[in-house]
């Protein structure tokens, strides 16, 4: 399985590049050294910064060629374009990746679509017995591990793992319990929202590779 890096360090160095970096999009010069097509070795005709979902800071940059640009991908393979911000994003560092589509055919970055998604009123439940099978299974996909733009707006209450193809909660590293368990504890954290919320929010908080995790939220 692949492993997430550290997302602190990645931050922290690229705090320390984003000048440079900023200057090389618009020169076409990197350290004094003309850019190249990612895919070839002329010169590249389009900069493109690129991000992923842990920060606001640009953590590298896509050199391409007229002829390769758009050619792979949007712009490239193994990035996307948000729809909405209008970022260049890496699609994924893990098993998880980094945007979805939505129903309009947008393919949005996991923060801009968390954002979309906590606005709209029929996301959010009232009652412990708006916790069914359904429900979970329809939660969106709106933070990833180790993200933090959800801090901005959210309170965690907890979550409860299940496992990605029988649906049965994960107790640990090779065990599970039953679907019907996951759910009882689904709804006790729910009631644990709602004692001092009118409203939580039920968020696919982490994907991994055989297991998901559903995560109770409530508004700060």
């Amino acid at each position: 399985m692949w492993s997430l890096p550290d997302i602190n360090r990645l931050n922290e160095e690229a705090v320390k590049n984003a000048t440079k970096l900023n200057k090389a999009v618009k020169t076409g010069y990197l350290d004094g050294i003309r850019i190249k097509c990612d895919w070839c070795d002329k010169p590249a005709e389009y900069t493109y910064p690129w991000y992923d979902v842990f920060s606001d800071v640009p953590k590298g940059i896509i050199g391409l060629c007229e002829e390769h640009d758009q050619y792979f991908g949007n712009p490239s393979e193994g990035f996307f374009t948000c729809d909405d911000c209008g970022k260049t994003f890496i699609t994924n560092y893990t098993w998880e990746n980094y945007y979805t589509f939505t129903d309009d055919g947008d393919q949005l970055c996991l923060n801009c679509y968390f954002d979309r998604e906590i606005s709209r009123k029929d996301n959010w439940i009232t009652s412990a017995e708006d916790v069914t099978w359904k429900r979970v299974k329809a939660s969106r996909h709106l933070i990833p591990v180790g993200g933090k733009h959800w801090n901005e707006h959210l309170e965690f209450i907890g979550n409860v793992e299940f496992d990605n193809l029988s649906g049965e909660k994960v107790t640990g590293f090779s065990s599970t319990s039953t679907k019907e368990d996951g759910l009882d504890d689904l709804r006790d954290l729910v009631e644990k929202a709602l004692l001092s919320h009118k409203k939580c929010i039920l968020i696919l908080d982490a994907r991994y590779q055989c297991t998901v995790s559903i995560g109770v939220y409530v508004k700060k």
